[in-house]
């Protein structure tokens, strides 16, 4: 998706919100643009990338901005929880999620479903670790809580499923039905099970209050401080093998 900042013969909006789905025949508009554009699979999160490039944030700032909103908007495809790799022009930092100290070998044997769903699936997320070190190295031009604020908002006011996530949803309805916290997250109704579709307003409170924790705390908050101990809990509590000691050690290679 694109959200143009300043551009010559094309509008200042020229690319719809749901365009997550594909085709041969591409409805996009070639638009030649003469300060910035941004590039996003989802149309929110491409704007909420031009706000921080309004506010004379850098390059890098929009970019983590964006990517934070496309954690909640693609939340089936990336979000705080995991890890990421980014290539920048200069140099490169990559940061995907790391085993367990506890992990072994032999840790899905004759269990193999394990290795993508519940507790034992989950790695040491990395991904706010990495948006940290490039924000640090490449970023700076807005304060750090101005990356999560336009995705906090969506959050607590809600935001349109797109049919990226509607069909991810439907693709994991028996994983979703089979745990209570996937329950809490996708299901529209409890009392029929009725799942989002795409086009349903969807909030994050939770979620929103997370975001707000890390945008003013930093990300210790996230693996030392506030917020460790609960996601350690949680981890445990569905089969992880994850420890405190994990979160603590976690580092930039």
């Amino acid at each position: 998706m694109c959200s143009p900042i300043a551009s010559r013969n094309v509008s200042e909006e020229v690319c719809g919100t749901g365009h997550e789905t594909y085709t041969i025949n591409s409805s996009s508009i070639l638009g030649k643009y003469s300060r910035a554009a941004v590039a996003v699979d989802n149309g929110e999160c491409s704007k909420v990338g031009r706000i921080i490039l309004e506010k004379n944030g850098t390059t890098m700032d929009a970019t983590l901005a964006a990517a934070i909103c496309n954690g909640v908007m693609n939340a089936h495809s990336m979000g705080i929880g995991g890890g990421c790799v980014i290539t920048i022009y200069s140099k490169k930092r990559n940061k995907r999620e790391k085993a367990p100290l506890a992990a072994n070998s032999t840790m899905f044997v004759g269990r193999t479903n394990m290795s993508a769903t519940g507790g034992l699936a989950i790695g040491v997320p990395g991904e706010l670790r990495a948006y940290k070190k490039a924000y640090d190295e490449f970023g700076g031009g807005v304060l750090w809580k101005e990356l999560f604020q336009p995705t906090i908002q969506l959050c607590r006011e809600g935001f349109h499923v797109s049919e990226a996530q509607a069909k991810a949803i439907k693709q994991t309805t028996r994983v979703i039905l089979d745990d209570p916290p996937m329950r809490e997250l996708f299901i529209k109704n409890p009392d029929t099970n009725e799942l989002y579709v795409a086009g349903d307003l969807m909030k994050r409170p939770k979620l929103a209050r997370t975001l707000e924790i890390i945008a003013e705390q930093g990300v210790d908050a996230f693996y030392t401080g506030e917020l460790s101990d609960k996601i350690v809990k949680e981890i445990q509590d569905r089969g992880g093998i994850i420890t405190k000691q994990d979160l603590v050690d976690y580092d930039i290679d």
